[in-house]
C-alpha cells in the first residue's frame, strides 16, 4: 500500500482526509433532515403545541397547564380534552404519538390531532400533516399533509411554516420552489426558529431562492448558533476557519466546532480534530486529534473512518496497526466513500492488514474507479496489463518458466489478477501447468477461486460464455490437482486432461467431478 496521508499530521494535499469537507451546498438538506426526522424521532420540532423553545431546548407549557411525564396530569389532560378543550386535545395527540404517560400510538395520537385540527388549532394541524406525510395512522398522503401544514403555517405556527418551508424546496406534494421555501424559512425564522434561522442561512451561501450573499448568511447561522443549534455553530466554525463572511479566525472556528462538538455532532467533532490535527486554532496534539476523529467515525461518520484508517495505518495518534486500518477503511468504504474503496484495494491486493486477494481488490478498485478515482483506475489498468503480458509467449516458454520456478504448483499472480473473464480466458489459452508434487494449499486456492467464479455475476452474454469457459479450465485444474498430473490446453481454452489422467481417475476426483456437474446443471436451470 503506498504511504497514506497522516490523520493527525495533515498538509494542504491531504486535506480530503482530515481537513474541512464543502458543506454549504447540503446545508438545507440537513436542515428539511432534521425538522422532518425529528417528527418521527423526537417531535421535539413538528409535533407539540408550545412544547419547545426554537432552538429545541424545553419551553413553555402548553395552556393547558400540564406535564405530559406527570400521570396526575395525563389524567387531567384527558378529562379536559373529552370536554373539547382544544389545546388538551392537540397535547393528547403529542402525547400519544410519543407514548408519554400513554401507549405509543400513532392511530390515537391521529384522533386527537384531528379533533384539535378541525377545530382551528394549529397544533393539531401541524400534527396531522406530519401523520399524513409519513403515513403514521393514516395512509401516506403528502398532498393531505401540506393542507394541513398550510392551514397551521397561515396561523403563523412556526414548526408548520418550518414543515412547508421543506415541502417547497423537495417538491412534496406542492410544485418545487426555492422562492416559497425561502418565503415559509423565513417566517418561521423571524419568530426566533433555529432550525429556520439554519435554513436561511444555508439558502443565502447557496443563493437558493435568494441572491447568494455570505455576509448575510452568517447573520442567520449565527441566530441559530447562539441558541446553541449544533449544525449552525459547526457551520460558523466553518465561516470562520475559511473567511467567508466573518474574517478568518481559527480560534474562533475551534471555539464553535467545539460547541456542536460536545452536543454530539458528529461533523464537528471531525473538524475539531482536523484542527487539532493542523494546529489551527490549538496547538497540534495528535491524541486529541484522533480522540475527536473517533468520536465522529463511532457514529458513522464516512470521512472520519476514512481519517481514522490512515491514522492507524501510519501510527499517527495511535499505535500503527494495518488490520484496524483496513476495519475503519472497510466501514468507510461500504458507505461508498470513494478513497477508503481505494485504500480497501490496496490492503487486499498487497496483503498489508487484510488477506492478499487479488479479486477483492480488483473489486473495491472497480468500485473507486467508477466513481472517478484515478488511482484505481491506474490500478485496474496495471492488473490488467499483467496478464496481457503472457498473450504472446510460447507455451514451451511457459512451461519452462513453469518447471523451474517450484516444486509445487503455483497460481501466477497475473493469472489471479485478471480483472475480467476475458482476461482470465486469456491467460488460459496460453498456460500448461505441470504439477509436480502439489499441496493442500494449492488445492484450496483452486477450490476457492472455482467457487468465486461460480457465484460471480456476467453482465453480457459474452461475459456468460467466458465465465463457463473458465469454469470448464478450473474443474480439470482441481483434476490435476488431486492427482498431481500434466494438465494441458487447448487454444479455445478447454482444459482437458490427459490419457494417463483419465486413467488413473481416483474415487475422490470422480466425486468432485460429478459435484461440479451437478452444479452446473442446477445452475444452468
Amino acid at each position: 500500500m503506498q504511504e497514506a496521508p497522516l490523520a493527525v499530521q495533515c498538509s494542504d494535499a491531504s486535506r480530503r482526509y482530515l481537513g474541512r469537507r464543502p458543506r454549504f451546498k447540503r446545508i438545507v438538506i440537513i436542515v428539511a433532515g432534521l425538522v422532518l426526522a425529528c417528527a418521527v424521532v423526537t417531535g421535539v420540532f413538528v409535533f407539540g403545541v408550545g412544547r419547545s423553545t426554537p432552538n429545541g431546548a424545553s419551553g413553555p407549557k402548553s395552556t393547558a397547564g400540564v406535564s405530559l411525564a406527570d400521570k396526575a396530569s395525563i389524567v387531567r389532560l384527558m378529562i379536559l380534552a373529552e370536554l373539547g378543550d382544544v389545546q388538551s386535545q392537540s397535547d393528547l395527540g403529542d402525547a400519544y404519538y410519543r407514548g408519554e404517560g400513554v401507549p405509543k400510538g400513532a392511530a390515537q395520537a391521529v384522533v386527537w390531532y384531528r379533533k384539535a385540527a378541525v377545530k382551528g388549532s394549529p397544533g393539531g394541524q401541524n400534527g396531522l400533516g406530519n401523520a399524513y406525510y409519513y403515513g403514521q395512522g393514516v395512509p401516506r398522503s403528502a398532498v393531505q399533509a401540506i393542507r394541513w401544514y398550510r392551514q397551521a403555517a397561515e396561523q403563523g405556527f412556526a414548526r408548520a411554516q418550518i414543515n412547508l418551508g421543506v415541502a417547497y424546496y423537495y417538491g412534496q406534494g406542492v410544485p418545487r420552489s426555492a422562492v416559497q421555501a425561502i418565503r415559509w424559512y423565513r417566517k418561521a425564522a423571524d419568530q426566533g426558529y433555529a432550525s429556520a434561522q439554519f435554513a436561511l442561512g444555508a439558502a443565502y451561501f447557496n443563493g437558493e431562492g435568494v441572491p447568494k450573499d455570505v455576509n448575510e448568511a452568517v447573520v442567520w447561522l449565527r441566530k441559530a448558533a447562539e441558541q446553541g443549534y449544533a449544525v449552525a455553530q459547526c457551520d460558523l466554525g466553518f465561516a470562520y476557519s475559511n473567511g467567508e463572511g466573518v474574517p478568518k479566525d481559527a480560534g474562533q472556528a475551534v471555539g464553535w466546532y467545539r460547541k456542536a462538538a460536545e452536543q454530539g455532532y458528529a461533523l464537528a467533532q471531525y473538524d475539531l480534530g482536523a484542527a487539532y490535527s493542523n494546529g489551527e486554532g490549538v496547538p497540534k496534539d495528535s491524541a486529541q486529534a484522533v480522540a475527536w476523529v473517533r468520536k465522529a467515525a463511532e457514529q458513522g461518520d464516512p470521512t472520519a473512518q476514512l481519517a481514522l484508517g490512515t491514522a492507524y495505518y501510519n501510527g499517527g495518534g495511535v499505535p500503527k496497526d494495518a488490520v484496524q486500518a483496513v476495519a475503519w477503511f472497510r466501514q468507510a468504504a461500504e458507505q461508498g466513500e470513494v478513497d477508503a474503496e481505494k485504500w480497501l484495494g490496496d490492503a487486499y491486493y498487497n496483503g498489508d492488514g487484510a488477506p492478499k486477494d487479488v479479486p477483492q481488490a480488483v473489486s473495491w478498485y472497480r468500485k473507486a474507479a467508477e466513481q472517478g478515482n484515478s488511482d484505481a483506475s491506474a490500478a485496474l489498468t496495471r492488473i490488467d496489463a499483467a496478464s496481457e503480458k503472457f498473450k504472446n509467449v510460447s507455451t514451451e516458454e511457459l512451461l519452462d518458466e513453469k518447471r523451474g520456478a517450484n516444486e509445487s504448483l503455483r497460481i501466477d499472480e497475473a493469472f489471479l489478477s485478471a480483472s475480467s473473464f476475458a482476461g482470465r480466458a486469456r491467460i488460459y489459452c496460453r498456460y500448461v501447468f505441470i504439477a509436480t508434487p502439489i499441496g493442500t494449499r494449492t488445492l484450496d486456492v483452486l477450490e476457492t477461486q472455482y467457487t468465486r467464479i461460480m457465484e460471480s455475476e456476467p453482465h453480457t452474454r459474452e461475459e456468460e460464455m467466458e465465465r463457463q469457459r473458465t469454469l470448464a479450465a478450473w474443474r480439470w485444474m482441481m483434476v490435476g490437482a488431486y492427482k498431481n498430473v500434466e494438465i494441458c490446453q487447448s487454444p479455445m481454452a478447454n482444459v482437458v486432461p490427459t490419457d494417463e489422467a483419465m486413467r488413473q481417475h481416483s474415487d475422490k476426483t470422480r466425486t468432485l467431478l460429478a459435484s461440479i456437474d451437478q452444479e452446473l446443471a442446477l445452475r444452468k436451470h
